[in-house]
């Protein structure tokens, strides 16, 4: 786990420098979204545990890996997202969750409006506002349908769709102050829904 990031961080570089062999061009777009909380399902107390839905803002670098196709850096991140469930995940109080990955994306359309699949994989990390509690860091990927409308060759309209799957071992525990954890969760993959829009500025 501890190596995935210095891993990320090679391919980017190994992808960009394919791109600027080839002479293509970068895309970097900030965006602000609606995450779509998603729900544990705590085995300990028997209930549901619901992360409330909120705001999200982030980043897409994207470049041009071949004519056909673009590789892509996404930032997204989620703050202040609260716990709803059992009594005992009220002391968590907010928590923040960011995702983390590269992949890329494929368009299904030209002209100055554009749609385009995409997906990626990454980290999703889970950092509780209580810093007493221990951060929360698994492997997640995404898959989206996102488009963009370009007003000139080098300004664009971005939005889209995208769904982020969290990927848990079974009977994990979560957000534990030593060997006390508040969340006991039995299955092996939690998901997020967000919708997004930007614009996007290409060099």
């Amino acid at each position: 786990m501890k190596y995935l990031p210095l891993f990320l961080a090679a391919l980017t570089l190994a992808t960009t420098l394919q791109a600027e062999e080839q002479d293509s061009s970068f895309e970097i777009t900030p965006f602000i979204g609606y995450r779509f909380g998603g729900s544990f399902d705590d085995t300990l107390a028997d209930t549901g545990v619901d992360v409330d839905e909120d705001l999200s803002y982030g980043l897409v670098f994207a470049w041009d890996y071949d004519p056909k196709r673009q590789g892509e850096l996404l930032l997204s991140h989620f703050e202040g997202a609260t716990l709803n469930g059992n009594g005992t995940v009220s002391s968590i109080g907010d928590i923040a969750i960011t995702y983390l990955h590269i992949g890329g994306n494929v368009p299904l359309s030209d002209g100055n409006f554009k749609n385009y699949i995409s997906g990626g994989l990454g980290l999703s990390h889970f950092s509780p506002k209580n810093e007493i509690y221990a951060n929360e860091t698994k492997f997640s990927l995404n898959v989206g349908f996102n488009s963009r409308y370009y007003f000139t060759d080098n300004i664009s309209w971005y939005g889209g769709v995208r769904a982020y799957a969290t990927f848990f071992n079974s009977d994990s525990a979560l957000f534990c102050n030593g060997g006390n954890c508040n969340i006991f969760i039995s299955s092996d993959l939690w998901i997020q829904s967000e919708l997004t829009t930007g614009i996007g500025f290409k060099f």
